[in-house]
């Protein structure tokens, strides 16, 4: 039996079956992920960007969270970084922070890998859940990817 099966019958015990279903609804089967949440800016404490780097015909931008909460987010804790999303419009690059609660833990690096940018400056922009964008710093991408 799923572990987490067996743990949603164990908490369903006594309750309606509406109420059980909506707690089941919780809980992701396919992927063990019990939650996840989109992260504000501050509960990030604010980010610090890297120096860019080219990989892969892409764009990988080091991103360190400056609260001590986030920055060991891929250790032992409970909650752990699972994926940034990241989207790019003219020259500002929007980025948030989604955690997770459950298994399987997959790492992943901290930072922003976006496609398709020419060479120029582009502002790095935190898009909280609800639309608030938090500059967090400006990044200069020197030449054409190959």
């Amino acid at each position: 039996m799923d572990r987490y099966f067996g743990l949603a019958v164990l908490l369903c015990a006594g309750m309606s079956a509406t109420g059980c279903s909506q707690l089941v609804g919780v809980v992701d089967l396919t992927t063990r992920v019990l939650t996840r949440t989109t992260r504000t800016y501050s509960d990030m404490g604010g980010a610090s960007l890297g120096s860019p780097y080219h990989r892969d015909g892409r764009i990988h931008i080091p991103v360190t969270p400056d609260s001590d909460e986030y920055a060991f987010l891929q250790g032992e804790s409970a909650t752990w970084i699972q994926r940034f999303d990241v989207s790019h419009t003219g020259t500002q690059i929007r980025f948030s922070v989604v955690t997770a609660m459950g298994e399987p833990r997959k790492p992943v690096k901290h930072e922003i890998v976006v496609e398709n940018l020419d060479p120029g400056t582009y502002s790095v922009v935190y898009e909280d859940p609800d639309g608030t964008l938090h500059p967090v710093g400006e990044i200069a991408i020197q030449e054409p990817l190959q």
